[in-house]
């Protein structure tokens, strides 16, 4: 035994030691004074413990905390797909502003290589795929397009504005 602990000294009470621990404790016991008033402590220590009434809990506890748990934490999360939407429709506005400009790169550009060929195939399936879709986007359509993707995003700042606001209210009700 290196050194005494409480954890030890209550082992020693419970009868949790071996052969060999025991005998140590007790020849440490039998040559310190301080063990001996350490080892007396926890021995008064777990009388009183055990003289202590144990009150048991009422047989519906358990449910009565888990009912108030689940009043307080909601149950079911409502998931709104909005913003995913408008991401997604952004991000194909993109896609297809960048087909429709790539289908505009020159034919005879300064640039040489690989690269140029890698455009020019690229500009030739986009042209294929996205030509007849060319006087769409003329100056009238372009501010059209501007107008409602303006529109939608003002529309989804207010939803979020709001959104943050309910849950602001929601969480100072929890807090008092």
């Amino acid at each position: 035994m290196k050194q005494l602990t409480d954890e030890i000294l209550n082992k020693y009470i419970d009868n949790e030691l071996s052969t060999h621990e025991l005998g140590e404790m007790k020849k440490l016991i039998a040559s310190d004074d301080e063990a001996m008033n350490l080892l007396k402590a926890h021995k008064l220590a777990d009388q009183i413990l055990h003289k202590i009434d144990v009150t048991p809990a009422p047989g519906n506890f358990t449910d009565k905390v888990m009912d108030k748990i689940l009043t307080v934490v909601p149950t079911k999360v409502r998931k709104s797909y909005f913003v995913p939407a408008v991401i997604g429709f952004l991000f194909a506005a993109i896609i297809g502003v960048t087909a429709y400009s790539l289908s505009l790169i020159p034919e005879n550009s300064e640039e040489s290589g690989k690269t140029v060929s890698i455009i020019n195939q690229a500009k030739e399936v986009v042209a294929e795929k996205v030509g007849s879709f060319a006087s769409f986007f003329n100056n009238d359509t372009i501010l059209i397009i501007g107008s409602f993707l303006t529109f939608v995003l003002l529309l989804s700042a207010y939803f979020m504005i709001s959104s943050h606001k309910n849950f602001r209210h929601n969480l100072d009700k929890f807090g008092h």
